[in-house]
C-alpha cells in the first residue's frame, strides 16, 4: 500500500485521539479519587466523543451515574457497557455489569430483559441452571409487568433438547401416521430412515402402495408407539 500525506495525517490523528482519550480518562479516575463526581463525568463524556467503543468509558460512567443517584444514565452506560463485553468475548464481565443495573434500580421497567440477556450470557458460557434460573426471573418481572412471556419459555425449553430417540420414534410415528390415513391398514411396512438429528428425523415408506394405522401395523407395536391414539 503506497503511503501518502492523507493516510500519514489519518494515523497520526488516530494516535493522537487514542492518547488524548486516555489522558481524559487518566484524569477522571484522578478526580473520582477526590471525589469530585460531575467534573469526572465531563471527561468522560468527552473521551466518549474521540471513543465510542471504549468500555472502560461506559463502565466509568456507568459508576459515577450510579454513585449520583442518575439511575436511568447509569443503566444505560451499563447497558453500551454489556454489549461492548459480550461483542468481544467476556461474557462473565457482561454478566458482572448486568447484575450491576438489576442492583441500581429494583423497579427498572426493562428488568425482564436484563434477565433475559443474563440468561443468554450463561446459556453461552454452558452454565445451564443458571441460564434457567435467570429466565424464570424474566419471566416473573414480565409477568408482573403484563409483557408476553412466551419466547421467554421457548429459551428455556431449548436449554434441555429433548429425548433423541423419543424425539426420533415420535417423528416415525407422525410420518407413517400422514402417509397412512386414518383409515388405512399395514401388516408390515418398512421404513429407510433419510436423516436423524437432535431436533428432527425423516423416514419414507418403501412399501408406499401400503396403508397402516396404529391399531394393528406391527411396526408400531414394535416402537411402542401410538397407544394414545388407538382408542
Amino acid at each position: 500500500m503506497a503511503i501518502t500525506l492523507k493516510s500519514v495525517q489519518h494515523d497520526a490523528e488516530g494516535e493522537m485521539s487514542g492518547q488524548g482519550k486516555n489522558r481524559l480518562i487518566e484524569s477522571a479516575l484522578k478526580l473520582v479519587s477526590k471525589g469530585k463526581f460531575e467534573e469526572a463525568i465531563s471527561l468522560y463524556e468527552k473521551a466518549l466523543e474521540l471513543d465510542s467503543k471504549d468500555t472502560r468509558i461506559y463502565t466509568g460512567l456507568g459508576d459515577l451515574f450510579a454513585k449520583t443517584g442518575k439511575k436511568n444514565q447509569a443503566i444505560k452506560a451499563y447497558l453500551e457497557a454489556a454489549k461492548s463485553y459480550t461483542r468481544d468475548g467476556y461474557y462473565s464481565k457482561a454478566i458482572a455489569v448486568c447484575k450491576q443495573i438489576l442492583e441500581i434500580d429494583k423497579q427498572y421497567e426493562n428488568r425482564d430483559e436484563i434477565y433475559v440477556r443474563l440468561g443468554d450470557l450463561y446459556h453461552t458460557l454452558g452454565m445451564v441452571e443458571d441460564a434457567k434460573n435467570s429466565y424464570n426471573q424474566a419471566i416473573e418481572e414480565g409477568k408482573k409487568r403484563g409483557k408476553d412471556i412466551s419466547e421467554i419459555q421457548k429459551q428455556i425449553d431449548a436449554l434441555y433438547p429433548p429425548d433423541d430417540a423419543l424425539q426420533y420414534r415420535q417423528a416415525i410415528y407422525s410420518f407413517v401416521q400422514a402417509l397412512a390415513g386414518n383409515n388405512g391398514m399395514c401388516k408390515n411396512a418398512e421404513l429407510s430412515i433419510i436423516s436423524i438429528k437432535p431436533w428432527k428425523a425423516s423416514a419414507i415408506c418403501l412399501q408406499t402402495k401400503t396403508e397402516c394405522s396404529p391399531k394393528n401395523c406391527p411396526l408400531f407395536k414394535e416402537l411402542g408407539l401410538g397407544k394414545e391414539n388407538t382408542k
